[in-house]
């Protein structure tokens, strides 16, 4: 067995090496439909975090008439309180909404010498609402313009973060559709090329399979070598895969870093490095000895 095994990896080296020009063209189309792959897990990732992370910088604000009482407030607080769907209610008082806009407009006399000249607190109580999900908020607000507490609340503002959240949502749920059809058309680009290249190998030892053929060696001695040489295809095009995500991760990161902070493009590659090059194995061996397996069973066939 351990023969047997030896002669395979033996033959199927020889097949990737008796080929150079064939055997980089197949390694780089492989590089590039790993490289895609690895890009779309990296943007749903990316993608994923940066609409929690806008999310939890906007929320729902109500804003509550001048002639409701605390007691209402706190009322409503309560019930709000008891939806699963709501993360956070921050109740923000007349008093510290004042605090606020003054801290704000600090540098701006002529906005507080206004302020001073009305003589009272022109600004309302209000809550700031965070939701789980993005869907939530024209649920709450539903709620909110039906519910008993309607007459107490002036104004419900939500409608343009959840604009830019819908807008985000769609915007990633597109570039993921367009990166799974890159991802679909390399693949296809891939199976075409590698199936090609095993048939160019196989024509070219034509003599040798028909040989083993006589002799009475099984179909299992003859496809195992090039299956060998269609994994040896992925390998060298995770290698060449790691390659260019370095240098995109480099050029990238800048930028990505920026737009949110809690996201390294680095880190999160380097985290996830062992997932990510099982998932690339996995998937490059898949299509190689997908595309290999129907060469040499085409061949067998047209030559028994």
């Amino acid at each position: 067995m351990l023969i047997f095994l030896q002669r395979i990896l033996k033959n199927g080296w020889k097949n990737f090496i008796r080929n150079p020009l064939l055997s980089l063209a197949a390694s780089f189309i492989n590089s590039l439909m790993i490289s895609t792959m690895i890009g779309l897990i990296v943007f749903s990732a990316f993608s994923n975090i940066l609409i929690k992370y806008i999310q939890q910088k906007l929320d729902l604000s109500i804003y509550f008439k001048e002639t409701v009482s605390e007691n209402q407030i706190k009322s409503l607080q309560a019930e709000l309180s008891t939806f699963d769907f709501i993360e956070k209610i921050n109740y923000i008082t007349k008093e510290e909404a004042l605090e606020i806009f003054k801290e704000k407009n600090k540098d701006n006399p002529l906005i507080l010498d206004a302020l001073e000249e009305l003589g009272s607190n022109p600004l309302s109580a209000s809550f700031a609402i965070v939701t789980k999900k993005p869907e939530d908020y024209e649920k709450l607000a539903q709620f909110l313009r039906t519910s008993k507490y309607r007459n107490i609340i002036e104004e419900i503002t939500f409608s343009r973060n959840k604009e830019i959240i819908d807008r985000i949502v769609s915007i990633t749920n597109q570039g993921k559709k367009i990166i799974f059809f890159i991802i679909f058309t390399i693949s296809l680009i891939a199976i075409i090329v590698i199936f090609n290249t095993i048939r160019i190998i196989i024509f070219s030892q034509r003599r040798e399979i028909e040989i083993m053929q006589l002799i009475g060696s099984s179909k299992n001695f003859i496809k195992f070598p090039y299956l060998v040489t269609s994994t040896l295809y992925g390998i060298f095009g995770i290698i060449f895969a790691g390659i260019i995500i370095s240098i995109l991760s480099m050029l990238l990161s800048p930028f990505v870093d920026k737009l949110i902070t809690n996201f390294s493009l680095k880190q999160y590659l380097i985290e996830n490095l062992s997932l990510l090059l099982l998932l690339s194995f996995a998937f490059s061996v898949i299509i190689n000895n997908i595309a290999t397996w129907i060469a040499i069973n085409r061949y067998l066939n047209l030559n028994k």
